[in-house]
């Protein structure tokens, strides 16, 4: 599966979320994901802000990563979301 850009995606993303994800019965606990998400929602904390500085490794970067685990990568998609700007934000159920 390949998208053009990370509007695409998000969209794709939003609409197996809707058709499937939240629909979706768990397998062992046996409620509609959907349903337990809005029950769980008022107790969620938000994760702690962490500067992106301490994920940060000068020596890793994508120009000496090994794609070779997996051939089946899309190596333009993947540098394109480690390239985007900071500025581009992912979506998620609580935003």
């Amino acid at each position: 599966m390949r998208f053009e850009n990370l509007e695409e995606a998000q969209g794709y993303l939003d609409r197996w979320e809707q058709t499937w994800a939240d629909t979706h019965i768990h397998g062992t606990t046996k409620p509609q994901v959907a349903a337990m998400f809005l029950e769980e929602k008022p107790h969620l904390l938000p994760l702690p802000i962490r500067k992106q500085a301490q994920f940060r490794d000068p020596q890793r970067t994508l120009d000496n990563f090994d794609f070779n685990f997996n051939r089946k990568m899309n190596r333009s998609l993947i540098f394109d979301l480690a390239t985007a700007l900071s500025s581009v934000a992912v979506k998620t159920r609580s935003s």
